[in-house]
């Protein structure tokens, strides 16, 4: 199926929400934290599959600031799963091994404590060399906070320059 769905497919980067997790896992009756970690291996399938069909980036939008209205279980329990799937010998190394997948983290990560933005720093520089598709994953993004974000850094320059 694939030799014949690659000649038709012209996607080069293919761009996902992730959401949905929680429902997920309340329908199913298992834990947040059940539902988040069925939603990171199935996003390891559409990335494998999409390195396959000649697809080069995938980007993730996983953590937007509206998730910090969140109990403080459910984040912390988030924030170690990231640990947990990340370090040498985790699943996540070793696909990305495997899988030849580049990993680059966007957006402000300041809310993460320095361990957790060590470890994703460590991750981008594991993976820096791999170019088989790369993964995007992109993090506090929100509509009000890129407007707001924008309209700052436009009031503090000079739109127009006198002749």
């Amino acid at each position: 199926m694939i030799s014949v769905a690659r000649p038709m497919l012209r996607v080069n980067h293919l761009a996902l929400i992730i959401d949905g997790n929680r429902r997920y896992a309340k329908y199913m009756s298992i834990k947040p934290s059940e539902g988040h970690m069925k939603g990171f291996h199935k996003l390891l399938e559409i990335i494998e599959f999409s390195s396959l069909l000649g697809v080069k980036t995938v980007t993730i939008y996983g953590f937007s600031l509206q998730n910090f209205n969140r109990t403080r279980v459910e984040i912390s329990e988030l924030l170690n799963m990231i640990v947990e799937m990340s370090g040498e010998g985790s699943q996540l190394d070793g696909f990305t091994k495997r899988v030849r997948c580049r990993v680059r983290f966007c957006g402000d990560f300041s809310f993460l404590g320095k361990d957790i933005r060590n470890i994703l720093n460590k991750i981008s520089e594991d993976t820096s060399e791999f170019n088989k598709i790369t993964l995007n994953i992109c993090a506090s993004y929100g509509a009000r906070n890129e407007i707001a974000n924008a309209l700052k850094k436009t009031s503090s320059t000079r739109l127009f320059r006198p002749p």
